[in-house]
């Protein structure tokens, strides 16, 4: 239905969005942040997960209910992602613009698993193993 009324937008700006954690998990700073799409809660990233974005600080729901605690998550400037410098399995100095892919909250690699999550892409390889990644969340 169209706008019949004035109806103002609320624009957000920055590089952080707040996400409701899943009950029984514990999110450590710095890990890959995942969407349980069955339940629509983040948690710490499992293959399959579409990613949110890096936890900044540690969030321990263990004993919480869904959506006790919001986890702080890094997610970039709009859909642009963000760059960080991170180990990834596989990267060579010819492996720039490849995809990454995560199995977990922490394990990056060039190989897909199968059911693992693509997050982005070597931006600069730095050495064997070791890349700068450019991040890109589903919600960026």
């Amino acid at each position: 239905m169209a706008l019949a009324i004035n109806t103002p937008i609320k624009e957000r700006i920055g590089k952080y969005l707040d996400f409701a954690v899943k009950t029984g998990v514990h999110i450590f700073a710095g890990a890959m942040v995942g969407l349980e799409a069955a339940s629509g809660f983040a948690r710490p990233l499992v293959s399959g997960d579409a990613i949110l974005g890096h936890a900044m600080d540690e969030y321990d729901n263990t004993g919480g209910a869904d959506g006790d605690l919001k986890v702080h998550t890094l997610v970039g400037e709009n859909a642009l992602g963000y760059l960080l410098q991170v180990p990834v399995d596989g990267v060579v100095v010819t492996s720039g613009g490849d995809a990454v892919f995560a199995s977990d909250d922490a394990t990056l690699s060039l190989t897909d698993g199968g059911t693992d999550t693509e997050v982005g892409k070597v931006a600069q390889y730095i050495e064997d193993d070791l890349a700068v990644v450019l991040f890109v969340p589903y919600s960026s």
